[in-house]
């Protein structure tokens, strides 16, 4: 069985109860904004210049790709976990 849709590949946020499954959450949200920022770095590209145009390669692209989606990918699996660890204390 094939899917033609991204969001069924990997965690998913709202498949169980906010108070349940954090690891879950902050990897889903760790995966939405991996894929968000591959638009977001083609257009820091285009903008800031921050790759030639003579030397843009898939390879160069990736590269500056995993220098800016570092850190927003830590803060947003910390966020989704922390979000769903709260509920989960709250509802005990």
């Amino acid at each position: 069985m094939t899917t033609n849709s991204w969001y069924h590949f990997g965690p998913r946020f709202f498949d169980k109860p906010l108070n349940e499954a954090a690891h879950e959450k902050g990897l889903a949200m760790a995966k939405y904004t991996a894929i968000l920022m591959l638009p977001w770095t083609m257009a820091e590209i285009k903008a800031t210049g921050s790759v030639p145009f003579e030397k843009f390669r898939p390879k160069t692209f990736f590269k500056r790709y995993f220098q800016l989606a570092t850190k927003p990918t830590i803060v947003a699996f910390a966020w989704g976990f922390t979000l769903s660890a709260a509920a989960t204390i709250r509802n005990k």
